[in-house]
């Protein structure tokens, strides 16, 4: 991680801006603009709910594909447990690779998952000590995915063996009980620099190794982070993008559908690590999901207004590129003045965790005292949940839709 990359880091963890609750107001299609007339009468065509509409994708296709909101973001975490506990997915899929965790704590992951018998104190101790050593970044501090964790745990504390859901990270492997300036080095400039690839490498190894380790459910939902869930197709001036999602499709012809969850996007002026988003279709999309009740739902994106608007999820370089074009559809999950916005994993910051925090900044070569990281890490003992930033400006860009 290059040192803009980090202090943007540091700067979406102090990023919390006091939003007042900006609720868009009652709407209808009477009082709406007429631009949006196409999108509501479509969506009050659509009656799959959002966990159906994917779990519809596993009858024909063998992996599905999340594109995860902002990752701090709670709701969508609480919308994939729904899916993962969900009947259908135990008994067909049962396997999940992610983005976040470093494919050095699978094993770990996969002991806290499926040992029976752990009590309170063991669970949260154990999954402390795995959040802990979670990332080749410095840490992770996002809520949801501590959170998904338990919830895991807890469903297959009282499943059967077959019925248990398996988590699989898939990013990249940095030893930090090892680590100095000069590893860290060659770290950046070699395995970062081939990140999609490896994840996507780690996730097709595990897949196709799931006929020998659980013959019955040989399916995966696989949950990446914006530009990595992007299909084969996108790419720019006839170069397709180094995105895991490219290297999926590609490996498995046919067989891959990816879906986005209901999301912001980046502004032009920004770029990957830049902490500035807007709402899609300057908020017409948004808009239309209010006249229509934000309703739960899934759809594909072919053929349907939604579809064929061009993709701005995306906007660093020009391209010619629809929804359509880069995801197979979109579930609709939480209207956006409902994101909760959270950091903090009570328990996490123990006087080892601080040193050992210590330590990695000055690996980085991040000019921090260890004062100011003591701090940072004590802070992470609080947990702190918010409106997404800049809600005020977002809701405005919808209401002009909204007459």
């Amino acid at each position: 991680m290059s040192k803009t990359m980090l202090r943007s880091c540091l700067a979406w963890f102090f990023l919390f801006l006091a939003c007042s609750d900006n609720s868009l107001p009652a709407a209808d299609s009477k009082s709406a603009a007429p631009e949006i007339a196409p999108y509501v009468s479509f969506l009050e065509t659509q009656k799959v709910d959002s966990v159906t509409y994917i779990l519809n994708l596993f009858d024909t296709h063998d992996m599905v594909i999340l594109c995860e909101r902002d990752h701090r973001e709670m709701t969508q975490y609480e919308f994939l447990f729904r899916l993962v506990s969900h009947p259908r997915f135990v008994q067909s899929v049962g396997h999940i690779f992610t983005e976040v965790g470093s494919q050095a704590q699978e094993k770990n992951i996969e002991s806290f998952l499926t040992t029976p018998g752990l009590s309170p104190k063991e669970t949260e101790q154990r999954l402390l000590t795995i959040y802990q050593d979670l990332s080749w970044m410095v840490f992770w501090e996002k809520t949801n995915f501590f959170d998904f964790l338990r919830q895991i745990q807890r469903f297959n504390s009282v499943a059967s063996s077959s019925q248990k859901i398996h988590v699989h990270p898939c990013d990249l492997i940095f030893d930090w009980s090892k680590a100095t300036p000069e590893t860290y080095a060659a770290f950046r400039k070699g395995p970062l620099l081939q990140r999609d690839r490896l994840m996507a490498d780690h996730v097709l190894q595990g897949f196709r190794g799931l006929g020998k380790t659980d013959p019955r459910r040989r399916k995966a939902l696989v949950i990446m982070n914006y530009r990595h869930a992007f299909n084969d197709r996108f790419g720019f001036e006839g170069r397709k993008e180094e995105n895991t999602g490219r290297f999926l499709f590609e490996a498995l012809p046919g067989k891959v559908a990816n879906v986005l969850i209901s999301t912001l996007g980046l502004q032009e002026n920004a770029n990957d690590h830049v902490v500035s988003q807007k709402v899609l279709q300057d908020g017409k999309w948004d808009a239309a999901f209010a006249v229509a009740g934000d309703p739960e739902k899934g759809f594909p994106f072919a053929g349907n207004p939604f579809g064929k608007d061009s993709f701005d999820l995306y906007p660093f370089f020009p391209h010619q590129f629809t929804y359509q074009d880069v995801f197979t559809g979109m579930v609709f999950v939480t209207p956006l003045e409902k994101y909760r916005i959270s950091y903090g994993i009570p328990g996490i910051s123990s006087p080892a965790f601080i040193k050992e925090v210590q330590k990695r900044f000055k690996v980085t070569g991040e000019d921090l005292s260890d004062e100011q990281v003591g701090q940072m890490v004590k802070n992470l003992d609080t947990l702190q949940q918010k409106k997404v930033a800049d809600l005020p400006r977002h809701v405005s860009e919808i209401r002009k839709w909204l007459k």
